[in-house]
């Protein structure tokens, strides 16, 4: 026996390892992924490539420290290194000798660690020869009954090594426990180490030969009625015999526990079961076995039973719901009428809701308050951009990484049986290659079928007819007539001027208060500074922008708070004669009627006066900031919107259309010109099918009405017209533009302007009858927020009147009409005058000269896609 070196003590990077104990001569591959274990490979590289691998003690610490190591490990070379697309490594590592770990540090970027290299023990002597050839034929013998891939292993050349390096080969073949592993790695005796390999084979022979006499023995002890169990019975008995825990068994016991308590209907509860048995005879490690946890974990934390008891207080809810909203009268009461209906029939059972209504005007938080007024609990699923059917319906579970659908999902979040879900944007769906969404609903919003629903997952019927659900959508123009018909539509509307004031005042600014840390009215808002934010800085139908100005407002005064280091906040009021909302020796008394400045668009001068006096008496005599309309563009800087896109002066040929986008209603402007040429025709714009026949409907009118006019007929075969709506990055259709198309035309081939303080609404026909159209509040609040003093509607329309404000009914002229000749008398800033019978004769001698074998209008391409921006 000799040893061919001398202990010595060197650094070196280290490499802690979470299970694998290796051995000197071994040749194994590592999947690196911690960053300090990697720097440590990196340094290792960089140097001679010698790096000390050590096991953890305990595999699931991930930043271990000194006594989290064992003492022993193996000193080797990185062979090579292999940068994973995830950012981790995977080395080959060489081992060469055994080391001790004398010092570790671990906090550094990279491992390393001073290690003393333990001497090679060279013994070739005639006992542990003879040892080793006693070693042999069990090694073989045990190799082959305990290893599945004995085959991939070079038997021959392992068991041919030299006696003093058999126990380092054969040692990574044991099925012993790490500790005992390790154990041999710490020996340096070749001979013990060699007298220890062989008794653990020894040992482990014997357990398989008891292994085998149990199997038999409980095979004989069951009879054909058990014989599902056997798997179990024998894993207990060998549990039993070694002494040894069943964490898995505990694990089975309790999923059991959780199956009887979970309230199942009893054909799931049957399916449970039979899905935890097939589970206890399945390998812990398997992948079906995970796949198998994964759904029973689904099946018992679904709520089957638990449910909430309803709250069929009405004037609770009332209260509940004016606390959260402002205005929304009509959808109120109808959330009022549902839960009547359902106090009295004892359940809540009934149609399926669906907020209809531009961005930002309480859709999602109008369905929180409702699962609020009925003690409900609530839970909310996006259906935006969805384009598989499988979101809705769950994958099988026969896919990698099956989850079941959005609506299970959504069912065992809200942890209750009878939970509001709100399916938010649901006219956002797609359909796809990989099926309709949309379809997947039908059967899931429909009270008489959602009973039996079942997901593709789960695969068991879940009773929903007790779960109530509410949809939004910013149109209906996007979802399925199906799936529309199974929903009770609901509109939102937009919101007025004032409707927005007492929503910032008695919402918006509150809630700001609290998200930015200050106390109640330390910052108030004059209510003509409002009207300011409103007017010039947002253009949309709810308040969500409303509620972003308010924001940045807020974030500006609490940094200009901030900026003052730790003197004391005082926060003065400003009159308008001093722009800067900032602190000053202004005082709140000082703000009177008089001081206060009048914006232009607001309801009346008595609503800026009245913001002045309520200010003198809300707010206490101590000093605070108020914010001024002028200092509203000192924070939100100049303004982005003109109170009125109208023209400033009445224009020949342009004329104020309404029209309704998923963003609530808008004005669009309508432009004719003319030009000498050969009557061809141009209509530009992105407009859509309707739109385009609606313009040819409108160009036959006036060519029908010419004389009546007093437009030349030999003038229009001379006359090129082109017909323009501005914005083209948004497509328009509808035909609702109609009577503004008639009338631009009427003005340009007239050379009559058109009053810019009206605008109009309403589709024609060829007779110059105006018809009824779709949007009116949305369009009058787009006229009112444009500055219009007087709109043109169909005469059809005046039954949805009493759903407009009275606000908007008093400060603008609204006008029925029945047919277009009514239009063009309002809205042309003069009568038109008809041809003489004389003019007439000689418009049709001129006309009988012009060549008749004109060119035809050009044909126009339709655009590609189109939405409703004008019906």
């Amino acid at each position: 026996m000799s040893q061919d070196q001398q202990p010595t003590q060197i650094t070196l990077p280290m490499l802690p390892m979470r299970e694998d104990i290796i051995y000197p001569g071994m040749t194994v591959p590592f999947f690196i992924g911690r960053k300090q274990s990697m720097e440590a490979v990196e340094n290792a590289l960089n140097t001679d490539r010698r790096i000390f691998v050590v096991t953890q003690r305990d595999t699931s610490i991930e930043k271990p420290k000194l006594e989290d190591l064992f003492s022993v490990g193996t000193i080797g070379n990185i062979l090579q290194i292999m940068r994973l697309p995830n950012g981790t490594l995977k080395a080959l590592f060489e081992a060469k000798s055994r080391g001790r770990l004398i010092e570790a540090h671990l906090e550094q970027s990279h491992y390393s660690s001073l290690v003393e290299e333990l001497p090679t023990i060279i013994d070739d002597g005639e006992e542990i020869t003879a040892m080793a050839e006693e070693t042999r034929d069990p090694a073989r013998s045990y190799i082959k009954e305990n290893k599945k891939n004995s085959e991939e292993i070079d038997i021959d050349s392992l068991l041919s090594s030299p006696p003093d390096e058999l126990a380092d080969k054969l040692a990574p073949l044991l099925n012993s426990a790490r500790e005992v592993k390790q154990e041999i790695l710490e020996i340096l005796e070749p001979k013990a180490r060699l007298e220890r390999v062989r008794q653990e084979m020894m040992e482990e022979s014997e357990v398989r030969k008891l292994e085998k006499k149990l199997k038999d023995q409980v095979r004989q002890s069951i009879g054909s009625t058990h014989r599902e169990g056997f798997l179990q019975d024998q894993l207990k008995a060998i549990q039993k015999e070694l002494g040894q825990s069943d964490d898995a068994r505990d694990d089975f016991e309790e999923i059991e526990k959780q199956i009887a308590e979970a309230k199942m209907p009893e054909p799931v509860e049957e399916v449970a079961k039979k899905e935890l048995k097939k589970l206890r005879m399945m390998s812990p490690m398997s992948a079906e076995a995970n796949v198998g946890r994964n759904y029973l974990d689904w099946l018992v934390h679904l709520p089957w039973g638990d449910k909430t008891e309803d709250l069929f207080d009405l004037e609770a809810a009332q209260t509940i719901l004016d606390e959260d909203h402002y205005g929304l009268e009509k959808v109120k009461e109808r959330i009022i009428e549902y839960m009547a209906v359902s106090k009295l029939k004892g359940q809540l059972k009934g149609p399926i809701l669906c907020f209809v209504g531009p961005p930002g005007v309480g859709k999602t938080s109008l369905a929180k308050s409702i699962a609020r007024a009925l003690g409900r609990k609530f839970a909310r699923m996006s259906l935006g951009g969805i384009r598989d059917e499988a979101e809705i319906r769950g994958h099988r579970r026969t896919y990698i990484g099956a989850l079941p659908g959005k609506i299970i999902q959504a069912v065992r979040k809200s942890e209750s049986h009878n939970a509001v879900i709100l399916m938010d944007e649901i006219d956002k769906l797609y359909t796809s290659i990989m099926g309709d969404p949309s379809a997947a609903l039908l059967e899931v919003l429909d009270p008489e079928q959602n009973r039996f629903f079942m997901d593709h997952y789960i695969e068991v019927e879940y009773d929903l007819s007790e779960t109530m659900f509410i949809c939004t959508a910013n149109s209906t123009q996007n979802i399925t007539p199906p799936l529309l018909d199974r929903m009770e539509v609901i509109n939102l509307p937009g919101y007025t001027e004032l409707e927005k004031v007492k929503i910032a005042q008695n919402y918006l600014i509150t809630k700001q208060e609290k998200e930015h840390g200050l106390a109640e009215n330390n910052i108030r808002f004059r209510r003509d500074s409002l009207v300011e934010v409103i007017q010039k800085y947002t253009r949309e139908a709810g308040v969500r922008g409303l509620e972003r100005e308010i924001g940045k407002i807020f974030r500006k005064v609490v940094t200009h708070m901030v900026k003052e280091d730790d003197k004391e906040r005082v926060s003065v009021e400003k009159t308008d004669q001093d722009s800067e909302a900032i602190p000053s020796e202004a005082s709140v008394a000082e703000v009177t009627p008089m001081d206060v400045e009048k914006t232009p668009g607001t309801s009346s001068e008595a609503i800026s006066r009245e913001s002045a006096s309520s200010i003198e008496k809300e707010i206490p005599a101590e000093k605070r900031m108020v914010i001024t309309p002028k200092s509203v563009g000192k924070y939100l800087g100049l303004p982005r919107y003109h109170h009125a896109e109208a023209e400033l002066t009445d224009e020949i040929g342009i004329t104020n259309g309404l029209g309704v986008t998923s963003a609530g209603g808008d004005l669009l402007i309508t432009e004719v010109e003319t030009m000498p040429g050969t009557g061809k025709r141009y209509v530009t714009g992105q407009l859509g099918d309707v739109m385009r026949e609606s313009a040819d409907i409108a160009y036959s009118y006036i060519r029908s009405k010419a004389d009546e006019l007093g437009i030349l007929t030999s003038k229009l075969k001379k006359t090129d017209v082109h017909i323009h709506l501005p914005e083209n990055a948004l497509p328009k259709d509808g035909p609702s533009a109609g009577v503004t198309l008639v009338t631009s035309l009427a003005s340009a081939l007239t050379r009559i302007p058109v009053r810019r303080d009206v605008a109009m609404t309403g589709e024609i026909t060829l007779r110059g009858l105006v018809l009824q159209i779709g949007g009116l509040k949305e369009k009058l609040l787009a006229a009112k927020r444009n500055g219009m003093k007087e709109v043109i509607i169909p005469r059809e329309n005046e039954k949805d009147l009493p759903d407009v404000p009275d606000e908007i009914k008093k400060e603008m002229k609204i006008t029925p009409v029945d047919r277009l000749d009514e239009v063009i008398l309002i809205a042309l800033v003069r009568k038109t005058t008809p041809l003489t019978q004389e003019e007439i004769k000689a418009d049709e001698k001129r006309l009988a000269e012009i060549p008749q074998d004109l060119p035809p209008s050009e044909p126009h391409q339709d655009p590609e896609s189109t939405v409703t921006a004008q019906g």
